[in-house]
């Protein structure tokens, strides 16, 4: 179900699409329309250029607020070299932003995307999705740091810096022993520093699969990490939502790291302390049973996580 309004017409109208079909996309937060331009003699021009634009689908998101639209802007032109690289040399697939009107990247608080073909989900691909994850962190080594990243106050960013003490954050009476328990695994991973580099964060179920094609990367995240920690973060999400246990650790080489796994699974519980104790009736996670409503941190779930990742470490 939706959890944003469709883009309005003078939008569609901006991109090019003017009378398009617009369908929600399933996965993330329901916030991502894909528009399929409708069928005509010839391309219409395009508003920004007046040039012809292709008759293929785009895929437009939300921006909100400044920031936001800065790191859009920002990974749009970065990404650009990765975008037309041979996506079998390079081991994925990433769709192309699109520019509206006067080369912006974003319009009236929306952005645009080529879509790509494939279907997200982890489930009997892990082992090509930590390749994934491997793949893109090569690809982004070479990137600087965004300057944005340090003025993000969303809950996901304020839960990546407490998760490697960067910011305090409160917990709860009942979260504290599994948090302290996280972080003496997190510990372990301070032997062997790694250097820091642009990541995606959020790659479980941001990575499409389609037959006879490389995986296609989307809904890039932006972190500041070890390269591994891509990796880690789905392994994390494994062990969290898709019933995994210590194989798929054992599998996943320096994205398996225990201390990566852990600071991985302070992310996510931190994450959920703040979206819970702020009271979101929308806030869902995805595994194997699907979208799963949160009305509470299920501390349950991340002690089995503790568990499993304590045991693999042993």
């Amino acid at each position: 179900m939706p959890t944003a309004a469709a883009p309005p017409s003078r939008v569609l109208a901006a991109f090019g699409l003017r009378g398009a079909t617009v369908t929600v996309l399933p996965g993330g937060q329901g916030s991502s329309w894909l528009v399929s331009p409708a069928p005509a003699p010839a391309p219409a021009p395009d508003a920004a250029t007046g040039s012809g634009r292709p008759a293929a689908p785009l895929v437009l998101k939300p921006v909100e607020g400044d920031l936001q639209a800065e790191e859009v802007a920002w990974l749009a032109e970065v990404l650009a070299p990765l975008c037309v690289a041979p996506a079998h040399e390079v081991g994925f697939r990433l769709p192309a932003p699109v520019p509206g009107p006067g080369d912006r990247w974003v319009v009236d608080g929306w952005s645009a995307t080529t879509w790509a073909a494939g279907e997200p989900g982890p489930a009997g691909r892990w082992v090509d999705l930590l390749a994934t994850a491997r793949a893109f962190s090569t690809a982004l080594a070479p990137l600087p740091r965004p300057g944005f990243l340090e003025r993000r106050t969303d809950p996901w960013a304020v839960a990546d810096r407490a998760a490697w003490g960067e910011q305090p954050l409160e917990v709860l009476p009942d979260q504290r022993a599994l948090v302290d328990g996280l972080r003496q695994l997190a510990r372990r991973g301070d032997r062997h520093p790694r250097a820091d580099q642009l990541v995606h964060g959020d790659m479980t179920g941001n990575v499409l699969f389609a037959e006879g094609l490389p995986p296609a990367v989307i809904d890039v995240s932006p972190y500041w990490r070890p390269a591994a920690y891509a990796g880690a973060v789905v392994v994390a999400d494994g062990l969290l939502w898709w019933g995994q246990d210590g194989g798929l650790v054992s599998a996943a080489g320096e994205s398996g790291d225990v201390g990566l796994v852990a600071r991985a699974l302070l992310f996510r519980l931190l994450t959920d302390v703040q979206l819970v104790g702020d009271g979101c009736d929308d806030v869902t996670a995805r595994g194997a049973q699907g979208a799963v409503p949160l009305r509470a941190v299920d501390v349950a779930r991340y002690r089995r996580a503790l568990d499993v990742l304590g045991g693999a470490g042993a």
